[in-house]
């Protein structure tokens, strides 16, 4: 059943009390001269399509919660690596024009981007292969930050000092950076994959609950239909 699940919640809540109701009134029909055992046997069955109904719902509400988990995971993965792009667009701005405005964007990147990872980490702190996958790219992303971007923020302060801009060309010909976020971009997108693959995983079983949770509303309510006119003959 493809349909947004706390719609289906309602839905079943709705039928469920409906049910009950309709057997209520069946059983007051049926039994109302018949002995207490009888009584208590059709109670008995109205209080487990009860726990049925519950149980499900249980189910489904904590399927709900952990696929609303990994979008929120997913989220904040979208942006770390947005933050990892505003680091790299802002150094580059500040090579090209030596203006510090451009820097501006580096620092808040900078700032997201870390956060951002440990704040994903704790997201994702039942899942060590997750984890460490997060502790990667931090290593590498601040590699880059130590290994390339300071020292050609650096050197681009230099220039017209000690250097001159043909040292800053040659400098980011040698394309070190693009190494270092090829490298974290491939480990985050190994971390979405994950994430979806588990998604995915949660809303099959969600849709598997809501089936299976139909099915034995309808066959107990059912039973209690039946039972109730086999006690009233």
């Amino acid at each position: 059943m493809k349909t947004n699940s706390r719609s289906i919640f309602f839905e079943l809540i709705k039928v469920a009390f409906i049910l009950i109701v309709i057997g209520a009134c069946l059983g007051s029909i049926y039994v109302s001269d018949r002995t207490i055992e009888n009584k208590i046997i059709l109670a008995g069955f109205f209080i487990m399509l009860g726990i049925i109904v519950l149980n499900g719902i249980s189910l489904m509400v904590k399927t709900d919660e952990s696929v609303a988990h990994t979008h929120e995971v997913l989220t904040q993965s979208s942006n770390i690596m947005k933050s990892m792009v505003d680091m790299e667009t802002g150094m580059r701005g500040y090579l090209l024009s030596g203006s510090e405005v451009f820097l501006e964007p580096y620092q808040s990147g900078e700032r997201n981007t870390f956060r951002g990872i440990t704040l994903l980490q704790e997201l994702v702190s039942d899942n060590p292969p997750q984890v460490e996958l997060l502790e990667e790219a931090w290593e590498i992303i601040r590699s880059w930050e130590t290994e390339v971007a300071m020292p050609n923020i650096q050197l681009r302060g230099e220039i017209g000092l000690t250097r001159t801009m043909d040292d800053l060309a040659e400098v980011v010909r040698e394309g070190r950076g693009k190494q270092y976020f090829d490298q974290a971009r491939v480990l985050m997108n190994r971390f979405d994959a994950e994430e979806n693959r588990l998604m995915a995983i949660r809303v099959e079983e969600n849709e598997g609950t809501i089936d299976a949770l139909y099915i034995s509303i309808l066959s107990v309510f059912a039973f209690v239909v039946v039972l109730s006119i086999s006690l009233a003959l």
